[in-house]
């Protein structure tokens, strides 16, 4: 009996290690297809004397899903553009490019964790992990869920109940009111290399600032015209990219941070007003409230982004994000102006200098 709905087609991909590999990607094959999920798998498609690149690109492009079984080799064979994996990885890529179906490619863990199994261009997504035989039916049937279309969906939107508006509006009129009393901003539970200086009684506040890497990465944003091309089966001129090739690719490069500015002292800091005055600048850093206090040895973390455009290939790109703090920050000038309870203004100057965020209290 044929399946009612049709069946999604996914390829898998994967690096040959060992023996114990590929047979648990036979069996994991087996599995899917046993579930009505039509897996396209080298070990059976690809026989001595085929056009191996032809049968990846194939497989790349006319499967509905590509299956990515992350471990410590893979990663190492697609980053370094390496063989049969380098190749679907540029592949890949590209599909990405052309596409942007970025849930097409889906990254599962049978080795090592997200930093040594998953190639960097595929960091940041959400993943399976199968390296836990005990968990392999959950993570399994989450899978098939995926590839159905089937997975829970949020229920509708309903309305705010009578008794919580009320309450809302209530609220509404309270905070009307105070909006001309200072704000005492919330205390963020971020790790410190600055520590408050319990010895500090000076007359002064003594505001500091540091710059905390969050997170950070790379996204294709198109190929770049200096790369060779060629002309499709339908007369359209696209890149042409071969395999063990360095494609260049437009590449935007995102930074993400928490700027944490300090009280480290015994007196309130109020009235902070922070502005960019250096040739380097945020793309966006999170603005205090107009009116606002930092308390004695207290801190607020904003939040705050740097972005870089360039057009290179993948190697470039990863290794100018090697650097926690753009080496484009260079040059980043912030003025940080403050008051004391007596309203006598005060001001910190920070700067980025040398990949650190340097403090010149004024």
């Amino acid at each position: 009996m044929s399946n009612e709905y049709p069946s999604p087609r996914v390829f898998i991909s994967y690096a040959w290690g060992n023996d114990a590999i590929k047979q648990w990607v036979l069996d994991f094959s087996t599995h899917l297809r046993n579930t009505g999920i039509d897996v396209t798998l080298d070990q059976w498609s690809l026989i001595p004397g085929d056009r191996t690149a032809l049968f990846m690109e194939g497989a790349v492009r006319e499967n509905n899903f590509v299956l990515i079984i992350g471990s410590e080799k893979y990663k190492e064979k697609s980053e370094s553009r390496i063989g049969g994996v380098g190749y679907e990885g540029d592949i890949m890529t590209a599909e990405v490019l052309e596409n942007a179906d970025q849930r097409k490619f889906i990254p599962l863990i049978r080795s090592g964790d997200s930093k040594t199994a998953i190639p960097s261009w595929l960091s940041g997504k959400y993943y399976l992990d199968f390296s836990d035989d005990s968990k392999y039916e959950d993570n399994f049937d989450e899978l098939v869920q995926t590839l159905l279309g089937i997975r829970n969906v949020a229920p509708p939107l309903g309305k705010i109940p009578e008794k919580y508006r009320i309450a809302m509006e209530k609220m509404d009129a309270m905070n009307e009111q105070s909006t001309e009393e200072n704000i005492t901003l919330p205390v963020e539970t971020v790790p410190l290399s600055i520590k408050p200086d319990l010895n500090y009684y000076g007359p002064i506040p003594k505001i500091e600032a540091e710059l905390i890497w969050h997170r950070g990465g790379r996204a294709p944003k198109g190929y770049s015209d200096k790369n060779p091309t060629k002309v499709d089966e339908t007369g359209r001129l696209v890149a042409s990219i071969g395999a063990g090739s360095k494609p260049i690719i437009h590449w935007q490069l995102d930074w993400h941070f928490d700027f944490v500015v300090h009280n480290s002292s015994s007196f309130p800091a109020v009235n902070i007003l922070i502005k960019s005055v250096g040739v380097a600048h945020f793309r966006y850093l999170e603005k205090l409230p107009e009116v606002n206090n930092i308390q004695p040895f207290q801190n607020i973390a904003l939040k705050a982004d740097y972005l870089q455009m360039i057009e290179s290939n993948h190697q470039v790109a990863d290794e100018i994000m090697k650097f926690k703090i753009p080496q484009k920050l260079e040059g980043l000038v912030l003025e940080i102006s403050y008051q004391n309870e007596q309203r006598e203004e005060f001001t910190t100057l920070v700067k980025v200098q040398n990949n650190k965020l340097v403090n010149l209290i004024q």
